[in-house]
């Protein structure tokens, strides 16, 4: 046993302790239901929620070190206490029209069902000499009439869906079906398959690059699930299959490329800050050989506010340290259209995206860009919002500022933002080098047809030894008599000085030099995905134009 599992240990036991001198039973209350059902607000609810979880998990973890007939009690109950959850699913994914509970919500295989019963499925593999035999029989009676019997029973949407869903609901049954299931039993066996047949469609929903659509933050939920299952179905079956592909590899290889400083990423699409699991991470290193951020420890008890055990458990068994130094890494994904390139001599960071704004979790955010130092983003994303129910409707994700086009550094055209929807752009030029960072978006089909704007190209190119971006836009519309808002978000509030805009911290400032004085300041406030209300600022630099006009805007960083 190391230090970090030493360590990991005691963060266990601290919880093991505190939930004893509480002595509370958390519970799922029925207000908090009918709030969401009220309003969309799933915060409440699955505070609590996930809060039996994290019992659940710290209890389980605290039996597999110590499986004394003290430890093995409390976790009885706990089990106990989830087995008796009428459905193990969200409301927000109940199979209803209405969310209510009905007949078939215990049978609903959502994320955190299906999560709930790998959990259950891998105590009772780890512990099973220890826990009672009616323990050990509810649990194998609660996953088969809501796991198994219902995936038996009809084809589930998540079989084909290209992202996250497929590979975390898929994973988590398989692998129940492993710990569950006699051992290559045929019903083991057509469990397994089907869910190895399904991967195939969370793989289409990467490019051959390797970039995850979807951000960091479901890199590591998605692709971990995807690993579980995979490492799992190699050490039972003998089947590497899901391992080997040349793309598997370089979707492992994701998150060093999309690493700025320490622990933070590039915030695109829905992204939460957190730490990525450092089991996942020391796996990608030993199975594939791609570089990965720096590993300290095993990631503590709290990393995940959903408290998945697959990922706990694998965080103490697979982790190994791994001290790796932020280095300069320039990495240009010509399918996905993404580049990244962070400079730490230089203390900068920058980012370009472009692709579809019909992706998973998608935001408007086509021809966009973040500009930081290696502390902060000074021109920023704000990442995934609050999840309530309208943010996850059509025809009001774009609302929220997290997805909207003005809550990214990309332009209003004669009064339109960008549109969603089946939109792409595409790469006009790029020259991505260790001596040359240049990519040029075509962004001309990402605007409707009523912005009258017949071509819009924006190019970008990084001189790091200057700490400058350059941004060159340019336009050529139907008619004369035209209006360009050049847009740019940050949380830092701007200083406006003639055609110059200041933002600072304490170490650095970053000056955006624009073509015009007609700059606008507009204060936003929106929701974090915590749900907690912050600020945001949108720059916007106005521009009277004729049938065509090319707009230039210089981004400096300097030294306090």
């Amino acid at each position: 046993m190391n230090e970090s599992q030493l360590i990991f240990r005691k963060t266990i036991q601290d919880a093991v302790d505190k939930y004893h001198q509480n002595q509370e039973v958390i519970r799922n209350e029925y207000q908090p239901f009918m709030r969401y059902l009220k309003d969309g607000n799933r915060l409440e609810f699955e505070a609590l929620y996930f809060e039996r979880r994290r019992k659940l998990a710290v209890f389980g973890l605290n039996a597999y070190f110590n499986p004394s007939e003290e430890n093995i009690c409390f976790l009885e109950e706990i089990i106990w206490l989830i087995c008796n959850e009428y459905t193990w699913s969200l409301p927000a994914h109940l199979d209803s029209s209405q969310s209510i509970y009905d007949s078939n919500s215990p049978q609903m295989i959502d994320l955190f069902a299906s999560e709930t019963g790998q959990t259950l499925a891998e105590l009772t593999h780890l512990l099973g000499e220890h826990l009672s035999q009616m323990i050990k029989e509810r649990v194998h009676l609660e996953i088969d009439r809501r796991i198994f019997v219902p995936f038996e029973a009809k084809k589930w949407h998540w079989e084909t869906v290209e992202n996250n869903w497929n590979s975390v609901v898929g994973g988590c049954v398989g692998m129940c079906a492993f710990y569950q299931l006699p051992f290559q039993s045929a019903r083991q066996q057509a469990i397994v398959y089907r869910i190895k047949d399904s991967f195939s469609a969370y793989l289409d929903g990467f490019y051959e690059d390797g970039a995850c659509l979807e951000g960091v933050s479901y890199w590591s939920y998605g692709f971990g699930y995807y690993i579980y299952f995979a490492e799992m179905l190699r050490e039972q079956y003998g089947d590497a299959s899901l391992l080997t592909s040349q793309k598997v590899k370089n979707i492992a290889a994701f998150p060093y490329h999309s690493l700025m400083s320490d622990d933070n990423f590039v915030p695109f699409s829905d992204y939460n800050k957190t730490l990525l699991p450092s089991g996942l991470l020391s796996y990608c290193y030993r199975q594939f050989g791609v570089e990965i951020p720096e590993i300290k420890a095993i990631n503590p008890l709290d990393f995940d506010h959903c408290y998945r055990f697959a990922q706990l458990i694998r965080n103490y068994e697979w982790t190994e340290l791994h001290a790796e130094k932020v280095v300069k890494d320039i990495k240009f994904y010509p399918d996905a259209q993404w580049f990244f390139a962070r400079y730490p001599e230089e203390k900068m960071n920058v980012a370009f995206k472009g692709g579809r704004n019909d992706e998973s979790h998608n935001h408007n955010d086509l021809g966009h860009f973040i500009l930081g130092d290696m502390r902060e983003l000074f021109l920023t994303d704000l990442g995934a919002g609050e999840y309530v129910a309208d943010y996850f409707k059509e025809e009001t994700r774009y609302n929220f500022l997290n997805n909207a086009a003005e809550g990214h550094s990309i332009p209003i055209i004669n009064g339109y933002s960008q549109v969603s929807g089946s939109v792409s752009s595409s790469i006009h030029d790029a020259s991505v080098s260790a001596e040359e960072q240049m990519v040029c978006y075509d962004l001309t089909d990402t605007y409707a047809k009523e912005s009258r704007v017949n071509s819009f190209r924006r190019r970008f190119d990084v001189n790091a030894n200057n700490h400058e971006l350059l941004i060159t836009d340019e336009f050529h519309f139907e008619s004369a008599q035209n209006k360009v808002v050049e847009n740019y978000i940050t949380i830092m509030p701007p200083v406006v000085t003639d055609y110059i805009v200041t933002l600072a911290n304490e170490e650095m400032m970053c000056r955006i030099e624009m073509e015009t004085a007609n700059i606008v300041i507009e204060e936003k406030v929106y929701s974090n995905h915590k749900g907690e209300t912050k600020t945001a600022f949108l720059i916007q630099a106005h521009f009277n134009a004729t049938e065509d006009i090319k707009i230039q805007t210089k981004v400096l960083l300097q030294k306090i």
